[in-house]
């Protein structure tokens, strides 16, 4: 195809927009069985294997349905396994933003990730409880020093 050639066909366009945006909802939803679970939450939630699995499970679904939307966008006869990659990658990109628009926007948690959060910000309540208990000792503490001096400098 010569640059002169290339032009952009908007309805088929859209139709590959909303087709991405629907299979990154349908993964984000079959993943959250997973990553909604109490025990992936508390062992694995932070150290960044979501993401990972994310893109692995959306590539093996693109590769699988033979989806390429770099393919379809520049009117390609046949799909490549480059595009199918870069379409899965695609697709784990809108199955975050999905769960950020489900749990950020919409406030739609699952009950594992309710409890795991409450309990971190019960957590960190009480360590701020306890620094602040600390920092009044430490003002308390050099209030009686400085008492202490005030008095040891009046009987001189």
């Amino acid at each position: 195809m010569t640059p002169s050639q290339f032009h952009l066909d908007w309805g088929q366009l859209g139709e590959l927009a909303v087709a991405i945006v629907v299979l990154a909802l349908f993964l984000e939803r079959a993943l959250a069985v997973i990553f909604e679970n109490y025990h992936f939450i508390k062992y694995l939630g932070r150290m960044g294997v979501k993401e990972l699995i994310a893109v692995a499970v959306s590539v093996g679904a693109c590769l699988f349905l033979g989806f390429d939307a770099l393919s379809i966008t520049i009117q390609r006869r046949s799909s490549s396994p480059f595009g199918e990659v870069l379409t899965g990658f695609i697709v784990a990109g809108g199955s975050k933003a999905s769960v950020k628009l489900f749990r950020d926007i919409m406030n739609i948690k699952s009950t594992a990730y309710r409890e795991i959060q409450q309990a971190a910000q019960q957590r960190q309540a009480e360590e701020q409880r306890w620094a602040d208990l600390q920092f009044q000792r430490e003002q308390q503490r050099q209030a009686e020093q400085q008492a202490q001096r005030e008095r040891e400098q009046a009987r001189k």
